[in-house]
């Protein structure tokens, strides 16, 4: 039976994608979500760039304090909090492009062993083609091409 290699590409790029769609999916629908503020414990600096900040948001008529990294821009203003169903002390700013995109960067390293497993250790008929050598046996045939170069001169 002989596979192609394109094809048989696709179908593991296509199980990686639906098993990483899933988990998302999965994580996404056993979440509740809240309104929170984002808190600096540094007021006079100018936020910029991503740093530790304290997100207090309330479930249930508590209220939660968790230091989270987040945009320094949106100190002040009311964000979206994310937490697993039935643990609202693990909360988090939820981003769309954090939840789905930053986490989707991490399909490149298993599609990137997929690909050179694909692409160089299968032949062009679909068969897989390891050569083992052993390490005593290329010596001894170093030897005897040795030999036989001595004996040709």
């Amino acid at each position: 039976m002989n596979i192609a290699r394109f094809p048989l590409f696709l179908t593991g790029f296509a199980l990686m994608l639906g098993l990483f769609l899933a988990q998302r999916f999965y994580t996404y629908s056993h979440s509740e979500f809240t309104h929170g503020v984002l808190f600096s414990d540094q007021p006079f600096t100018t936020h910029y760039y991503e740093e530790e900040l304290i997100l207090y948001y309330y479930v249930g008529c508590k209220e939660y304090a968790v230091p989270v990294m987040a945009d320094g821009r949106q100190v002040n203003k009311r964000v979206r909090v994310r937490y697993p169903e039935g643990k609202p002390e693990q909360g988090d700013v939820y981003q769309p492009w954090r939840f789905w995109g930053v986490s989707a960067l991490w399909l490149l390293f298993p599609l990137m062993l997929w690909g050179a497993f694909v692409f160089t250790l299968l032949d062009e008929d679909g068969r897989l083609s390891v050569t083992w050598v052993r390490r005593h046996e290329q010596g001894r045939n170093t030897e005897k091409q040795k030999q036989i170069e001595s004996k040709d001169l």
